[in-house]
């Protein structure tokens, strides 16, 4: 979902644990003080999967967006001040140096995000926070419920077994959601995840009429004018080379069919059920409007 409006969609801060424990160590118990456990060095480091979801996580961002990367161990530093989305290669270059060492210090990362965010102006403003939790700071969670209601709302992505569980505690305060990554694998999927649906507003639940946008034998002998209202869609964007058939009086696709190569498919966005298809079911078009559908 894009935004029709000229601010930015999203400022979204990816604040990301760089200290040592974010190396290959994959250690069971963060409440543990040193020398009470024995560290196993295995797999992939964990700060080289975090810079695999930064790259991830961008590749759902729009023109429109802002991505900042601040990085931290014992202080923060920005990889990538916050800014208009960069091209790639850019970005891959500022996250691609970032070692695995130092010691945690969550309070100096949160805070840089925050205080980046304040000074954007966007529709949205959104922290991801990934660390493994070796540090418990306590001060964090007002101060996450504090940046809330300022309307910065932040999410935990926690790597590894190693983190600590007061993490969720923190992304509850952050008015966002919490993500345990026992698989350290996962951690890309999960930023993904989070920035695709921190960028827009997806379920749009009000009664509209759909209305013709480009001729289609799925409507062949139908009358659109005549259908019932729906309830509510999955508020989405179409690719270029979509061919939108029916759409919302916001402009978003209802009904659209994409040709590629010899096969074909159709995204009807609102339901068939008795949500908000209620009374399409009931609509005497209905059986031969989705027949005509599926037979494309």
């Amino acid at each position: 979902v894009r935004t029709k409006e000229e601010t930015p969609n999203l400022a979204l801060v990816m604040v990301v644990d760089k200290s040592g424990s974010m190396g290959r160590c994959h250690c069971d118990n963060p409440d543990a003080q040193r020398g009470e456990y024995a560290a196993v060095y295995s797999g992939q480091p964990k700060v080289d999967i975090a810079k695999e979801a930064i790259m991830r996580a961008a590749g759902a961002l729009g023109s429109r967006d802002y991505l900042g990367v601040v990085a931290f161990d014992s202080a923060a530093r920005w990889a990538v001040e916050v800014s208009p989305l960069v091209d790639v290669i850019a970005l891959e270059t500022s996250i691609g140096g970032l070692p695995a060492e130092g010691q945690t210090n969550l309070q100096a990362g949160l805070e840089a995000g925050y205080a980046a965010l304040d000074n954007v102006e966007a529709r949205f403003k959104h922290v991801i926070l990934l660390t493994d939790g070796w540090v418990r700071e306590g001060e964090l969670l007002p101060l996450a419920a504090e940046k809330r209601e300022q309307g910065i709302t932040l999410s935990v992505v926690a790597a590894g077994e190693g983190s600590a569980r007061y993490l969720e505690e923190l992304a509850e305060s952050g008015g966002g959601r919490f993500y345990p990554a026992v698989d350290i694998l996962r951690v890309p999927d999960f930023f993904l995840k989070e920035t695709v649906q921190a960028v827009g507003r997806y379920i749009v639940e009000e009664p509209f009429y759909p209305l013709p946008a480009m001729p289609s034998s799925i409507l062949r002998g139908i009358d659109v004018a005549t259908a019932p209202p729906l309830l509510g869609y999955n508020g989405t964007t179409p690719k270029g080379t979509a061919r939108v058939v029916l759409a919302t009086p916001r402009e978003d696709p209802l009904l659209a069919t994409w040709q590629y190569g010899l096969g074909r498919a159709v995204a009807w966005t609102s339901d068939l059920q008795p949500r908000w298809a209620v009374e399409w079911l009931g609509w005497d078009a209905f059986n031969r409007f989705v027949a005509q559908w599926v037979g494309w």
